[in-house]
């Protein structure tokens, strides 16, 4: 189970791996106390609190890297051709278009520091921002953050270095980059596409932009089923920087959520009708 096997010192006994990834689902699933914990899993608060922090560390520290790093299975070139293939044939007018990008601001408590840092002024809010790149078999392929919720999406792009990687290692053998698709936020290069932007747009260009808005509501989607799943990275007033993890369990989010696709597809896979691959190859 995610290779969770766990010998704690401050325990009286041996602890399941199993015992403490359902520990981590159930919190994460619900915004509940760990007093509510208690009665169900027959342990004192505070080794509920040790163990739910040691299972977010010990998974987070295993398979991160299967959403930070781009040098996946799922993203070569051979995959990048099956995914742009799919968006093309659902009407994108893009042909070599593999996945949608889109920033998400998570909302959290009000800190006690830095807060003019973490405020984002157009969502009123204080919190941390995140990139996401899912791609049609369901998947959120690359995931970058947490950054200061001041930050714009294009500041997101730079710091994450996605461009300069695919600019080395996503182009066909011809030389044709395989692109992106983003909101009119992001900068327009050749690996990242945007909708085409004023107020004096051709017929033409009016459907372009239709037609790829349509194909790109799945990383909407994405962003919905992680709170959707796991509601306590959606419950603010449990997300208190420099008292919890805030980006590390809302990463831990999506990688399950991904967890929960290859188990049971979603509605993105199910859009693009690509199947996203088993949870033992999306572990390895």
């Amino acid at each position: 189970m995610l290779g969770i096997l766990l010998c704690l010192q401050y325990v009286p006994h041996s602890v399941l791996g199993l015992e403490v990834l359902c520990i981590v689902l159930k919190r994460l699933s619900y915004p509940c106390r760990y007093l509510d914990l208690e009665e169900f899993f027959h342990r004192p608060r505070f080794e509920l609190c040790m163990l739910f922090n040691l299972g977010v560390n010990h998974i987070d520290g295993m398979f991160s890297e299967r959403l930070t790093n781009p040098a996946q299975p799922w993203l070569t070139i051979a995959k990048l051709h099956e995914y742009s293939a799919v968006v093309y044939a659902k009407g994108a007018p893009l042909n070599l278009c593999w996945g949608f990008i889109d920033g998400t601001v998570r909302k959290m408590c009000k800190p006690q520091v830095h807060q003019r840092e973490v405020y984002n002024g157009h969502k009123r809010v204080h919190a941390l921002k995140f990139q996401s790149v899912v791609t049609p078999n369901g998947l959120i392929a690359n995931l970058f953050g947490p950054m200061p919720g001041r930050r714009h999406d294009a500041a997101l792009l730079n710091a994450s270095g996605l461009m300069d990687y695919m600019e080395a290692n996503m182009n066909t053998q011809d030389g044709r980059p395989f692109c992106v698709y983003g909101d009119p936020a992001y900068p327009l290069r050749p690996h990242l596409q945007r909708p085409h932007r004023g107020q004096r747009l051709t017929a033409a260009q009016q459907q372009h932009n239709t037609d790829m808005s349509r194909v790109r509501q799945a990383v909407e989607w994405q962003f919905g089923k992680i709170v959707s799943l796991w509601a306590f990275v959606d419950f603010a007033n449990n997300l208190k920087l420099n008292l919890s993890p805030v980006g590390k369990l809302y990463r831990l989010g999506a990688l399950l959520t991904n967890c929960h696709a290859c188990l049971y597809g979603n509605q993105t896979s199910d859009y693009f009708g690509l199947n996203p691959p088993s949870l033992d190859e999306y572990l390895y």
